[in-house]
């Protein structure tokens, strides 16, 4: 496909607002159909053809990840206090475009996999597990840009109240399953997906009930459940995880395949939950 083909397809993307005015029904089945593609047809493949198991500590290392993307993401966005140093962009041709949500899925994928890469080729030469040395990377990229947000957020009252009300919630809920002898709860990753879609919820509720006159949810689906009432939010993400978790752990024999479908999840509450919490701390 030559550039001036790719042009054409971009235009005709953009007639139909898939870039440019948030969240529609056309972009949101592209962009999922694009994300799920990419995660278990070319990346879950790949994992396999590198001989590498899915366990926490690979987790980790996306998590730190995560994270990153999650920061970097409101350097474009001009309501944030970081904001203004990526130049926001509607071009799907433009690198800046790729610095925002959703499309930063597919720049986190791919840096993933060269910073992956470069930590299995490390190992051999260092003689360390891979996963320390991505880890390691991950922390040096990390850390710097958390510290840049934490001094510069402008709202810690609502920054410690969704912390602290996802801390209590998951703690309740889990707190329930221990009481009634249920080990659904107990793998260390069913609690960080469990983990992911309270901080994501809380977030959520909490930019709609408090800051309703400046920020609003694009997601179709969301938006509907939201404008019932915000708690409802709430409770069918922590239903619906439950539910996951269940079905994974009952369908899914391999453990390494079982922890990647959860990591699915994982990726999808902590990336939009750390960026509605970052949204709401860092806004102006």
């Amino acid at each position: 496909m030559n550039p001036i083909t790719i042009q054409k397809t971009v235009d005709v993307f953009s007639k139909l607002n898939l870039f440019d005015k948030g969240y529609n029904i056309y972009n949101t089945i592209l962009f999922s159909v694009i994300g799920i593609a990419i995660y278990f047809f070319i990346v879950y493949p790949y994992l396999l053809w590198r001989k590498v198991k899915v366990d926490f500590e690979f987790i980790k290392a996306v998590l730190l990840f995560i994270g990153i993307g999650a920061i970097v993401r409101l350097f474009s966005q001009d309501y944030s206090a970081i904001g203004g140093l990526i130049q926001h962009s509607t071009n799907a041709l433009s690198l800046n475009f790729y610095f925002q949500f959703p499309q930063m899925f597919i720049l986190l994928a791919l840096a993933f996999l060269i910073f992956f890469e470069v930590s299995l080729y490390l190992s051999k030469e260092v003689n360390k597990p891979y996963y320390k040395i991505l880890q390691l990377i991950g922390l040096i990229i990390f850390i710097p840009l958390l510290l840049y947000a934490i001094i510069n957020i402008t709202y810690w009252n609502f920054f410690i109240l969704v912390i602290l009300f996802t801390i209590v919630i998951l703690y309740l809920v889990i707190g329930i399953f221990k009481l009634f002898k249920s080990k659904l709860l107990k793998p260390k990753v069913n609690k960080l997906v469990l983990t992911s879609q309270i901080l994501d919820g809380i977030a959520t509720f909490t930019a709609i009930t408090f800051l309703g006159t400046r920020l609003a949810e694009q997601h179709v689906l969301s938006s509907l459940i939201l404008s019932v009432t915000p708690i409802l939010f709430i409770i069918i993400k922590i239903i619906f995880s439950l539910f996951l978790i269940w079905l994974i752990d009952r369908l899914v024999e391999n453990q390494s395949e079982s922890n990647y479908f959860k990591l699915f999840i994982i990726i999808i509450g902590f990336l939009t939950g750390l960026r509605d919490l970052l949204t709401i701390a860092l806004l102006i």
